[in-house]
C-alpha cells in the first residue's frame, strides 16, 4: 500500500489513536480528539500501509484558498509516529514539502529530519525529588525557601484557568479570542479524557498561580500556566512547577516544559535543571509573488 494521503473524513480514528498510544514516544498532540479541537477538524493525514505509521497534517485555506500546513495552537510537535524506516521518514518529509506551498510544521523529536531545530526542555522524573532539586540553580532554591505559606490545590475549573491566564498575560502573549476559546474547549476535553490535571497555588484564598498539565505516555507537559504579577509573591510559578515535580518524582515519567526560543524563558526553565530535547521544524514559503506582495501590504 505504501504512503497514502487520507482526507479527514476517511481516517479510521480508532486505528489512528492506537498508533499514537502504542508509539514509544507518542505525544498527546497527535491524538484525534486533540487535533479535532485545535484545528476545528481541519486536518488530513499521511498513512503508511494499514496504519503502520501516521502523520497528522493540519491544514488551513485562509490565504486565498491556498492550502497551508500550519502549527495549531497548543500543539508543539506532530510528525511521523509508529513503525517506520529512515527512508520512509525522508519520503514523508519530501511529500509534505512538495504538497504545500506554505509550511510551518513541527515534526516529532524522534524524527531525524535534517532541518531547523527548536528547543524543548525536559526533566527526568525517575528519581527522588531531593535528587531533582539538586539540579535547581542556587538562586531558584533560595527563592523557593523564601516563599510564603501557601496551599497547593487540585483544580477542575477550566473557565477559571483560562480567565486567570487571560487576566494576567493578555498584554504579554499573542493569543486571540479564538485561541482562548480553543483553550477552553481543549482543556475541558483533556480533563474529560483524564489526560491532564490542573494545579493551583493559593495564598489566603487568592490564586497566585495556576497551570494545566497534560499527561500521556509517561510525559507531563506544562502546556498552559500563569501567575500573578505581584511583588507580594513573585515566585508563584516556581512554586507551582516545583510542586508538580515533587508530586510526580520517583515515577517513570518526563516533565516537559514545552521549551521556548525566548532566551529569558529558556534560562528560567533551565534553572530547574532541565535539558534540551530539540525537535525539527519545517518552514517553507513558496507562495506566488502576488500573494507575498499582498501580505506585505496588509501589514
Amino acid at each position: 500500500m505504501g504512503l497514502q494521503y487520507i482526507s479527514h473524513n476517511d481516517i479510521d480514528f480508532k486505528k489512528w489513536d492506537e498508533v499514537v498510544k502504542n508509539s514509544e514516544s507518542g505525544l498527546i498532540y497527535s491524538l484525534s480528539f486533540y487535533l479535532d479541537v485545535v484545528t476545528h477538524k481541519s486536518w488530513d493525514a499521511l498513512i503508511l500501509d494499514d496504519y503502520r505509521a501516521v502523520v497528522a497534517l493540519p491544514i488551513n485555506r485562509k490565504l486565498f484558498g491556498i492550502p497551508q500546513l500550519f502549527q495549531p495552537p497548543f500543539t508543539q510537535q506532530l510528525g511521523l509516529l509508529g513503525d517506520y524506516t529512515p527512508n520512509e521518514l525522508e519520503l514523508v518529509h519530501s511529500e509534505v514539502e512538495k504538497k504545500f506551498r506554505r509550511i510551518s510544521y513541527p515534526f516529532h523529536f524522534s524524527n531525524a529530519v535534517s532541518i531547523k531545530k527548536k528547543t524543548n526542555l525536559i526533566i527526568d522524573l525517575n528519581r527522588s525529588y531531593a535528587d531533582i532539586e539538586k539540579g535547581f540553580s542556587s538562586s531558584l532554591r533560595k527563592r523557593l525557601r523564601k516563599t510564603l505559606d501557601v496551599q497547593i490545590q487540585k483544580g477542575d475549573d477550566v473557565n477559571q484557568l483560562v480567565s486567570f491566564y487571560k487576566e494576567q498575560l493578555a498584554d504579554k502573549v499573542s493569543l486571540n479570542e479564538a485561541q482562548y476559546s480553543i483553550a477552553n474547549s481543549l482543556f475541558t476535553k483533556v480533563l474529560e479524557n483524564e489526560l491532564g490535571f490542573i494545579r493551583q497555588v493559593k495564598y489566603h484564598d487568592e490564586i497566585m498561580a495556576i497551570g494545566m498539565f497534560l499527561r500521556f505516555n509517561n510525559r507531563i507537559i506544562n502546556v498552559f500556566g500563569a501567575s500573578v504579577s505581584s511583588d507580594k509573591f513573585p515566585n508563584a510559578m516556581a512554586v507551582l512547577i516545583a510542586s508538580v515535580l515533587r508530586e510526580n518524582a520517583n515515577s517513570n515519567q518526563v516533565f516537559d516544559f514545552e521549551g521556548s526560543e525566548i532566551s529569558g524563558v529558556q534560562t528560567y526553565f533551565q534553572s530547574f535543571g532541565s535539558v534540551n530535547q530539540d525537535y525539527p521544524v519545517l518552514e517553507v514559503n513558496r507562495l506566488p509573488f502576488w500573494v507575498k506582495m499582498l501580505l506585505k501590504l496588509r501589514r
